[in-house]
C-alpha cells in the first residue's frame, strides 16, 4: 500500500490534482459559473465557496482567473473552468441550489451510518469466529463493473467495513485505513470510514454542495457526477457488501449464533 505523500507524488507525475485542491477548483469554478449566469453577490458567492471574507473569496479567485470577481463578471468571458482543461472541472446541471434551499436530511444519513455501523461490526465479529468462512468464494453476483466477478466472503467483508474508501479518499483526500484482515483492524477500519463519511455529508451540509457537479475524465467515457450522488453510489455500494455477506453466512448458519460485541 503506498504511502499518502508516494500517491500524491504520483498524483502530481500524472498531472492531476490533490482531492482537496481538486475541490477547492470546483467551488471557485462554480462561483465563476454563477458570476456569468447567476444574480449573486459577490460576497454571497464568496461565503458560498467557503471564504470567510469577500477578500480572501477575491485574493483566490484572481489567482485562479488573473482578474477579480467583478472584472470577470463585467467582461463576460465563455470560459469559467480553471486551466489546464483536463481532469476533474465543474460541470454546471439544473437547478443550481443555494445553501440549505433542497438540501438531504442529515439525520437520515446518520441514522444509516450509525445502523451499517453496527452490523458490519457484527459480520466482523462472526468472521473473527469462523475465519474459515471468510475464505470461501461467495456466491454474489457482483453489478459493479470495477470489482472482480468473483470475490471471497472476506471481500465482501472488506467492502462493509470500507465504506466505498476510494470514493470518500476522492473528497476528503485522506489516506487509505489499515486492512490486515484480523478483527481489530476491521473494526478500526469501520469507526474510521464511518466518521470520514461523516464529516463529509456535514461539510456538504454546512457548504451547500450537495449539487456540486464534477466531471471525472479518468472514466471512459467521461463521467459527471455530484457530490450527492458521489454519497449515493457509496451507500449502495456499501449496503450491497453488507446485504451479500449476511446472506453468506446466514447460508452457512452462522447468523444464528449468538455474538457478544462488549
Amino acid at each position: 500500500m503506498a504511502s499518502r505523500s508516494a500517491w500524491y507524488r504520483h498524483m502530481a507525475a500524472e498531472g492531476l490534482d490533490r482531492p482537496v485542491s481538486a475541490h477547492r477548483r470546483l467551488l471557485i469554478e462554480r462561483a465563476a459559473y454563477r458570476l456569468l449566469y447567476g444574480d449573486e453577490s459577490v460576497s454571497e458567492l464568496g461565503l458560498n465557496a467557503g471564504f470567510g471574507n469577500t477578500s480572501g473569496f477575491t485574493r483566490a479567485f484572481r489567482r485562479a482567473y488573473g482578474l477579480a470577481p467583478r472584472e470577470f463578471r463585467r467582461l463576460h468571458p465563455t470560459e469559467w473552468r480553471v486551466p489546464p482543461f483536463g481532469g476533474i472541472h465543474y460541470a454546471p446541471g439544473e437547478p443550481i441550489l443555494s445553501p440549505r434551499q433542497g438540501s438531504i436530511e442529515m439525520k437520515l444519513i446518520e441514522l444509516w451510518l450509525a445502523d451499517h455501523a453496527r452490523a458490519a461490526t457484527r459480520l466482523a465479529t462472526v468472521l473473527d469466529i469462523h475465519p474459515e468462512a471468510g475464505r470461501e468464494t461467495a456466491k454474489t453476483r457482483q453489478p459493479f463493473p470495477w470489482l472482480p466477478p468473483t470475490m471471497t466472503v472476506d471481500d465482501l467483508m472488506n467492502g462493509a467495513c470500507g465504506f466505498a474508501e476510494p470514493w470518500i479518499h476522492l473528497l476528503d483526500g485522506g489516506p487509505a485505513t489499515s486492512n490486515d484482515g484480523t478483527l481489530p483492524s476491521r473494526l478500526a477500519r469501520i469507526e474510521a470510514n464511518r466518521a470520514r463519511l461523516a464529516d463529509l455529508v456535514l461539510r456538504f451540509e454546512d457548504e451547500g454542495s450537495w449539487d456540486m457537479t464534477f466531471v471525472d475524465h479518468e472514466c471512459e467515457p467521461a463521467e459527471v457526477f455530484s457530490y450527492g450522488s458521489v454519497v449515493l453510489m457509496i451507500i449502495v455500494f456499501t449496503d450491497h457488501a453488507r446485504i451479500e455477506l449476511e446472506a453468506e453466512l446466514r447460508e452457512r448458519g452462522l447468523l444464528e449464533e449468538s455474538v457478544s460485541l462488549a
